[in-house]
């Protein structure tokens, strides 16, 4: 199941925390913190069924794991 999520991320130099609003694909909120500078979940927004081209579609950002279920090769 492909999941969207909320997250707020860290400055990529300084490292402060909340620094931007993100929306991605992910499997669950563990798959969510995979993403470079992750600070933490804010909210699971809803879920996309098991679609991929509806994650494709979407143009959101998605975790490593969901690019590879996706297209079938590592990003």
């Amino acid at each position: 199941m492909f999941n969207i999520y909320e997250i707020y991320t860290k400055h990529p130099v300084t490292g402060e925390q909340g620094w931007d609003i993100k929306f991605v694909i992910a499997f669950s909120r563990d798959d969510a913190a995979t993403v470079r500078d992750f600070d933490e979940v804010i909210i699971k927004d809803g879920s996309m069924s098991e679609d991929k081209f509806a994650v494709i579609n979407s143009g959101l950002p998605m975790t490593e794991a969901v690019y590879e279920a996706v297209y079938g090769v590592a990003a």
